[in-house]
């Protein structure tokens, strides 16, 4: 788990393969992002944001979904409480740190699968469950107060 950056060198578990790592020379410039509109998801155009979705996985792998429902606050208060979480010291993250792949509850770590992956991500993410509500909620992290 990081605390910043205070190695002189990169270990060698987190250095990619030079056949492996993104090739900005095939990264097109001029590419746009799908934005995928929502407001008539449960209308009569349902299935044509369906295979907008659908088109959009398989040639980016990733879009943007506008008409949500989700309000801006919610989306900024989400925004700041993650920031902080992972703003706060490393000890306070630490008790969720897992490297087991299939653990159900809230987990930090820096790969998917640590023990698999043959090089790690130089990364933390949260993995946090949500279905069914209340079994999550328990596992949820008690810092920051806002969480």
């Amino acid at each position: 788990m990081s605390n910043g950056v205070n190695h002189l060198q990169v270990k060698q578990q987190y250095i990619f393969p030079p056949h492996e790592r993104p090739q900005m020379s095939k990264v097109s410039h001029s590419h746009t992002i799908h934005v995928i509109d929502l407001k008539d998801l449960d209308g009569a155009d349902r299935k044509k944001v369906v295979n907008e979705i659908r088109s959009a996985c398989e040639q980016d792998g990733f879009f943007q979904i506008v008409n949500h429902g989700v309000e801006e606050s919610v989306m900024k208060s989400m925004m700041e409480i993650a920031k902080e979480f992972f703003e706060m010291p490393v000890e306070d993250r630490a008790c969720l740190y897992s490297e087991d792949p299939l653990k159900k509850s809230v987990r930090v770590s820096t790969s998917f699968n640590v023990t698999k992956d043959k090089v790690l991500n130089w990364r933390d993410y949260l993995r946090h469950p949500c279905h069914p509500l209340e079994e999550a909620v328990p596992s949820w992290p008690e810092k920051p107060a806002a969480y």
